[in-house]
């Protein structure tokens, strides 16, 4: 049975109830989605229609006479408004390859693309069906036989499991989660017992046995362990296995399906760590922290589960039970995994990106602290979360990846010999044929990037970036701003996100005298460079956990800014967010009009 997800407009055309009731009818409430109606009160309702969608087989856009022209009460068109949920919702789904299906009521005809914002045109070559009100029931019909059809063929490929296609696997080897659930019990059963013989001693010692109902929560937690470590190794698990073939909606191979699973993204990876392996099968444990002058390759897959959340890469947590050894185990249902994971050779890899059926790729360069899976991950949630249409590329330079002052120190030397690698790998990404390149470059990884943008134009082939964005940047100052001409040559745009509560940068700012970073925002405000726009973040996240600090890529507001960075290129800032505030209220006067100094987000 497929999942529709309608999208509509209220003050459209009536048509669209009808078409719900009808739909509901056949399908059942639980596989059809109208809109934002039936959203739960106080739920964020961008994130319930996102999560709602990538679970849909198809999309209805019920396109009635006032729908292209429908305004706001300042009379603004609604289409033109960044925010508009209907909008954004068929912009998702066609940068998804979902299946988009326009359905006009009555005479109504297909806007045409010059009518439409640039990320909605392709809307205007789709077929549609019609809904004529002389009609209708007919019209209905006739739509409902062509989504079973759609479910039939999405079956049939792959992605709609029929029940007798699930295969449950019982007594599956769980050798090394049951070692290492019997150690731990083991010493949990070791220190309970001790604790219970240091009571009965007591007990008997004090009043004959009144001790021993000191001793019965004791046995109860023992008896708790016991279930909560025994019970899940003896349970038999379930796992549901999926055709191999692929989906029809997906533009590539689909990695072996699991449930709760609601997507994958591919991420192609270039690292200059030194790994002890040959072409193939990447083990992760030959995977050093030590730098080499040459890159390796590679393609991974990463599951995405149902229950991801905008902003969080979802990975497993040590259960509170647990001093030693027990570990939640990995699950694709609740966390990110690797599906496949894989090293190339150089021509390989280039040649699957000359392939890609979209020109363009954005490349993330991760900060401090930061392991090769780690980077990978981070990479997958930033383009699957920023809903980029594209190849994710990830540069994964050779961090220790552990939060000491010595290992930032190490970081530090590591990332200023990384520039040249990062430069190769741009040039040969537009060798390519990537007609668009966008670099988001995090934290220590910003001097990897200011250093290679810096050499851009004497190390030829030169070429141009559509955007390069900074995100909590741990580079000087004074360094930043002497390159900062070469850096928007090499840019059609730039962007800073600046924060006063970044640990990483404190500790860095520290280490260089007392000298502000670039991502820095001191007391006299964050660092202003013309030509550059700067947001400052501070007010939407202060978590910088230890020193891994991840605002720009686990907080909503600044990833929906950045997903507008990278889709529309929309400038100034407020414009494309609009909660972004301009900084100071008394903008300076420029040849093209007023212009704030900096943005921030409200407090």
């Amino acid at each position: 049975m497929p999942k529709i997800f309608v999208s509509y407009r209220r003050e459209d055309d009536a048509s669209a109830g009808r078409l719900g009731d009808e739909l509901v009818r056949v399908f059942g409430q639980e596989n059809v989605v109208m809109g934002v109606e039936n959203i739960p009160p106080g739920t964020d309702v961008v994130e319930h229609l996102v999560h709602e969608l990538f679970r849909s087989d198809a999309m209805l856009v019920v396109i009635g006479p006032r729908w292209a022209e429908a305004r706001d009460e300042a009379g603004n068109r609604r289409l033109d408004d960044p925010n508009d949920h209907v909008a954004m919702a068929i912009e998702t789904a066609l940068f998804r390859n979902i299946r988009v299906i326009p359905v006009l009521i009555g005479e109504t005809k297909i806007p045409s693309v010059f009518s439409l914002p640039r990320e909605l045109q392709p809307l205007a070559d789709l077929n549609a069906l019609s809904l004529r009100h002389n009609n209708f029931q007919q019209d209905i019909d006739r739509l409902i036989r062509q989504l079973f059809a759609l479910s039939e063929f999405h079956s049939s490929a792959g992605s709609a499991i029929a029940l007798d296609e699930v295969i449950y696997h019982f007594n599956e080897p769980r050798w090394p989660s049951l070692l290492s659930n019997l150690v731990s019990l083991a010493k949990w059963t070791g220190l309970i017992l001790m604790l219970a013989l240091a009571t009965l001693v007591a007990s008997r010692v004090l009043s004959d046995f009144d001790g021993i109902w000191t001793i019965v929560p004791i046995l109860g937690i023992l008896v708790y362990l016991a279930w909560t470590t025994i019970i899940p190794i003896l349970r038999p698990r379930m796992r549901r296995r999926h055709p191999d073939s692929a989906t029809p909606f997906e533009k590539y191979e689909s990695p072996e399906y699991h449930r709760g699973v609601i997507g994958h993204q591919k991420v192609m990876f270039a690292t200059n760590r030194q790994i002890h392996c040959e072409d193939g099968s990447l083990d992760l444990e030959k995977v050093t922290f030590h730098w080499q002058p040459w890159l390796h390759y590679g393609r991974a897959w990463i599951t995405i589960p149902e229950s991801h959340r905008l902003g969080e890469v979802e990975r497993p947590k040590r259960k509170w039970q647990s001093l030693w050894l027990l570990k939640e185990q990995e699950d694709p249902a609740k966390h990110f995994t690797f599906a496949e994971l894989l090293k190339v050779d150089e021509s390989s890899f280039f040649a699957e990106l000359s392939d890609a059926p979209k020109k363009s790729a954005l490349v993330f360069v991760h900060g401090f602290n930061v392991s090769l899976t780690d980077a990978i991950f981070r990479a997958a949630q930033i383009g699957f979360d920023s809903n980029f249409v594209g190849e994710i590329v990830a540069f994964c330079w050779a961090s220790k990846a552990k939060a000491s002052p010595e290992a930032y120190d190490y970081d530090r030397e590591k990332a200023l010999a990384s520039h040249h690698s990062l430069l190769k790998l741009l040039q040969d990404l537009r060798r390519a044929g990537m007609e668009q390149i966008f670099v988001v470059a995090h934290s220590l990884g910003s001097q990897i990037v200011v250093n290679a943008l810096s050499l851009v134009q004497t190390t030829p082939p030169n070429f141009k970036l559509e955007e390069v964005v900074f995100g909590a940047p741990d580079v000087d100052r004074d360094v930043f701003v002497s390159s900062a001409a070469f850096v928007k040559a090499a840019a059609d745009g730039v962007t800073i996100y600046a924060s006063s509560a970044d640990k990483a940068l404190i500790v860095s700012r520290i280490k260089a005298g007392g000298v502000p970073r670039a991502g820095d925002v001191p007391p006299g405000g964050p660092l202003l460079v013309p030509g550059m726009d700067v947001i400052d973040v501070t007010a939407v996240g202060e978590d910088m956990f230890a020193l891994n600090h991840t605002v720009f890529a686990e907080q909503r507001s600044v990833l929906d800014d950045l997903g507008r960075i990278v889709i529309s290129r929309t400038r100034p800032p407020h414009v494309r967010s609009p909660t972004l505030k301009p900084m100071p209220r008394t903008w300076k006067k420029t040849p093209s009009g007023p212009e704030p100094d900096y943005w921030r987000y409200p407090h």
